[in-house]
């Protein structure tokens, strides 16, 4: 069925978008030190902090802007055809460089919830949003990233159960041909710096789950994450700990057989 929904769904098309920008910062600490001579009665292992500086620098970074196209067609007996197409932007220059690359998927939608398949955000990506509305572009000085090092929008199956009083759940699963493997071929950077192919062990299906609450002016989430086989390669340092979005370190995984847990609330 969801296989000919792109051939369905061509009725009540709408446009949309963001577009997020602003100014960061960072204050940098600089201490100048030097050796202190001997006739001052010290030894060389001694050092005497001179001047100590502070540099505040600033960019104009993007935030997440992106465009969308998505559409919905009536099939009768309260249930609908759902279709998505987003794309990142900047305004900053650069960045997006693959058509689709956000959320986009194909499903059917209905009094029993919202299935969709395609390139889906998962619930840690959910529940990022509370934390992080404005996508900060800054992972490392701000601490973000380390939070949104498990969102990823995987091509997968997801599916959304309606509201109950307040109370929504989901559960996603990304098949093993469609998880991120750890292998990374042979490159030459920006610098001619060459870079070796790294090999790892191949991906495995990944299951996640989720539970909301909403309720006036609360809300709170968790969500799981759960792969058999994770990937592990040369990355995990770049992706874990500091929380890189790049598509190499997503390659990567530095934990096998793991759980992830996250409580959301506010």
């Amino acid at each position: 069925v969801l296989s000919a929904l792109p051939l369905a769904a061509v009725a009540d098309v709408s446009l949309y978008g963001e577009i997020k920008a602003g100014v960061e910062g960072r204050n940098i600490q600089l201490q100048l030190t030097e050796q202190p001579s001997k006739a001052q009665g010290q030894t060389n292992n001694q050092v005497k902090v001179t001047k100590a500086k502070s540099r505040i620098r600033t960019k104009i970074s993007d935030f997440g802007s992106f465009i969308g196209f998505k559409g919905s067609e009536d099939l009768g007996d309260e249930l609908k055809a759902v279709w998505q197409l987003e794309q990142d932007v900047s305004v900053a220059g650069g960045g997006a460089t693959r058509w689709g690359n956000r959320e986009s998927f194909v499903g059917l939608a209905g009094e029993f919830g919202t299935l969709r398949a395609g390139r889906v955000a998962n619930q840690f990506d959910d529940a990022s949003q509370a934390i992080d509305p404005w996508d900060s572009n800054n992972d490392v000085a701000s601490q973000l990233g380390i939070f949104k090092r498990h969102d990823d929008m995987p091509v997968s199956v997801r599916y959304d159960s309606p509201d109950f009083s307040g109370f929504s759940g989901s559960v996603q699963f990304v098949p093993i041909q469609n998880s991120k493997s750890a292998y990374k071929p042979a490159y030459v950077d920006e610098k001619k710096m060459v870079h070796a192919a790294v090999v790892g062990k191949p991906g495995s299906d990944v299951y996640y789950a989720g539970l909301n609450y909403k309720n006036g002016g609360f809300a709170g989430s968790y969500a799981f994450k759960y792969a058999r086989h994770a990937n592990v390669g040369r990355d995990a340092f770049e992706l874990f700990l500091l929380g890189s979005t790049s598509d190499e370190a997503k390659g990567t995984d530095p934990l096998k057989n793991h759980q992830v847990h996250r409580l959301t609330g506010g």
